[in-house]
């Protein structure tokens, strides 16, 4: 597609900075201080993996020491999502900021970032899809008064990261298919790719996007063998890289937790749900 026919059809999405709507800069800006107000304020913790499976990774990384769980002996735990972590860890180290206060809060205050990101992505992503900036506002309202969302998006969970990362992936991808842009269409592959990384569960909703896909367009070919193949490929190598690196030996992580979880039913020790929650659960939201 010629560049003057993905600008064409970029112009016929409503403006945002269009007196109705609001700019990416007011969106973000606003949104952004929300969030890390948000961070700051939530004093508590909800679940133990803000801890086990995050920042006492992340610690025991930097600094050498710590306690890791049973899931992390068995290797059903990837360490994509941890790293981010330790790498702040490692920043606020090498400042010389590695204090209490800095070590519980600026962790928050990135996963503040992500959650910020999620809610510009919903403004953008209803305004694509709707054409409304009524809607993308009140949208975006709606996301900022979530009291769940509220709760949990600045957490350090691998779920809330997910969260974002989905968001993010989903805006590119509607972006994509409307300017038919195949930056927009490996962007969106590669964020995705990276939310199963940090939480396979995640890959059901991508089965489900790019199933459809694969169904509808005529390009399939070209769609398997110029996008989703290579970006797989990568981000298996790069994963399955990381984890081996740091747990010492040849580990897949997702493996390991496909077997651990399905095929051993092992998890089954922790509570199960009956097979229609999922769905049920869904409809009821």
């Amino acid at each position: 597609m010629t560049h003057e026919r993905e600008a064409d059809v970029l112009s016929e999405v409503p403006s945002a900075g269009n007196t109705n709507g609001w700019t990416t800069r007011v969106v973000l800006l606003g949104v952004l201080t929300f969030r890390l107000a948000n961070a700051c304020v939530l004093q508590t913790w909800f679940v133990p993996d803000e801890q086990w499976q995050s920042l006492e990774v992340a610690y025991k990384l930097v600094y050498g020491y710590g306690y890791l769980t049973w899931e992390w002996t068995e290797g059903i735990r990837g360490y994509t999502h941890p790293l981010l972590f330790a790498t702040v860890y490692w920043l606020l180290k090498l400042c010389g900021l590695d204090n209490t206060f800095s070590l519980t809060l600026v962790p928050r205050l990135v996963m503040g970032f992500f959650a910020a990101l999620s809610d510009v992505c919903v403004y953008h992503l209803t305004l694509e899809y709707l054409q409304s900036h009524a809607a993308a506002k009140w949208a975006t309202v709606c996301s900022l008064t979530s009291w769940f969302a509220f709760y949990c998006m600045p957490r350090t969970l691998a779920n809330s990261l997910e969260a974002a990362l989905i968001c993010v992936a989903l805006t590119c991808w509607l972006c994509s298919r409307r300017a038919r842009s195949w930056k927009l269409t490996w962007a969106s592959l590669f964020v995705a790719s990276v939310a199963v990384v940090v939480r396979p569960t995640s890959a059901v909703v991508w089965l489900l996007v790019f199933g459809i896909h694969l169904i509808t367009t005529p390009n399939k070919t070209s769609f398997i063998a110029g996008c989703l193949l290579p970006i797989s490929v990568i981000t298996v190598v790069v994963s399955v890289g990381l984890d081996s690196y740091f747990y010492g030996k040849l580990t897949v992580a997702p493996w390991n937790f496909f077997r651990f979880n399905v095929l051993y039913d092992l998890g089954s020790l922790f509570g199960t749900h009956p097979w229609h929650w999922y769905s049920m659960k869904h409809w009821h939201n």
